[in-house]
């Protein structure tokens, strides 16, 4: 019980410990109030990038390719590769230039076509001649080319009354080198080049286009230096009971390019294809103005550009024979290799 009364003695190394006071705690900083928008839009902004990234990655629907035919394609090839243009002369004439086939000549701007038109007579359209814009149609697959009207008119609705045959209907047609000898309505010249390398090779031509009894007869100089006007021999003969005749009853154009191993050839008719009117014709001065000039051999190569590296080349082969990811700044053509090298001038 006494000890329960007495006061519990405190250990020595207690009471000899020092009190060390506490240090008041500093307030803390509020944090900016503009910071947090900040962070907000910066987390908006890279949330967005990815949903970007993501969407045309993974869900951006592909677009199908255009389709186009061939005919389109061909023209756009054409634009693109320049396989021939036309330049403005003057008022009258433009310059045709064919790069390909390696020739040049004058065309008119327009024609008088003779089923340029149609007129009425009060019962039924007849045809009428008029003036029509000229067109120069390219055959790339046979090397040949067609200049004629760009368009024409065909009568339809055909009945037949008193022995009189009418027309109800008057329809503009385009024109094409399809219409070449097709009914009436063709009115214009066909240009046929072929690749010759002799003398014999020239005669081969003039059978195959003239008659197989047809032969080369001279070679006179041409206005163009270099350049052969052909002459045909037109005969008649018979031949162990067989006769054989070479008769051309109408104006021709043959000329023969020994150096450059061509030959040209087209048939003028018995009139005049190319006029304004009596009086006013072009013919002979289209053909005074035909002129060969040497082909360009990549006339109908294609030409890669690339926006990203600021380049274009041309080249000969098909889509396949450009790769752009060939290799880390590497593009393929064919077996040539070009390195893309980035440049930084300080």
């Amino acid at each position: 019980m006494n000890n329960q009364n007495q006061k519990q003695k405190i250990p020595e190394e207690i009471q000899e410990q020092p009190v060390i006071p506490q240090e008041p705690k500093k307030p803390e900083k509020p944090k900016p109030k503009w910071l947090i928008p900040i962070i907000i839009m910066v987390g908006i902004i890279i949330l967005g990038i990815g949903a970007w990234a993501g969407y045309n990655y993974w869900l951006k629907p592909t677009v199908p390719e255009e389709q186009i035919s061939e005919e389109q394609q061909e023209e756009k090839d054409r634009k693109t590769e320049k396989y021939s243009e036309t330049i403005s002369l003057d008022e009258i004439f433009d310059k045709y230039i064919n790069y390909k086939l390696g020739f040049s000549i004058k065309t008119p701007k327009e024609m008088s076509y003779y089923y340029g038109g149609c007129k009425w007579d009060g019962e039924s359209y007849r045809p009428q001649a008029q003036m029509v814009p000229v067109k120069v149609f390219e055959d790339n697959n046979n090397d040949m080319v067609y200049i004629s009207g760009e368009y024409y008119y065909e009568l339809g609705g055909k009945t037949e009354e008193s022995g009189r045959t009418l027309y109800s209907e008057c329809n503009k047609v385009l024109n094409s080198a399809d219409f070449y000898n097709q009914g009436p309505h063709w009115q214009g010249w066909k240009i046929t080049i072929r690749e010759v390398k002799n003398d014999e090779e020239l005669e081969e031509f003039i059978k195959e286009n003239y008659g197989q009894s047809c032969k080369l007869k001279q070679k006179v100089s041409s206005e163009q230096e270099g350049v052969y006007d052909a002459w045909i021999e037109s005969f008649r003969s018979a031949e162990e009971g067989i006769e054989k005749e070479c008769f051309i009853n109408y104006a021709k154009v043959l000329k023969y390019y020994p150096d450059g191993n061509r030959v040209v050839s087209w048939p003028l008719g018995q009139a005049f294809s190319f006029y304004k009117e009596v009086g006013v014709e072009y013919d002979e001065e289209m053909v005074k103005s035909f002129r060969f000039i040497e082909p360009d051999e990549t006339a109908n190569w294609k030409i890669y550009r690339n926006d990203e590296y600021g380049f274009e080349v041309k080249y000969p082969g098909d889509d396949d024979y450009v790769v752009e990811d060939y290799g880390i700044d590497e593009i393929r053509f064919g077996n040539e290799i070009i390195s893309i090298k980035h440049v930084v001038i300080t």
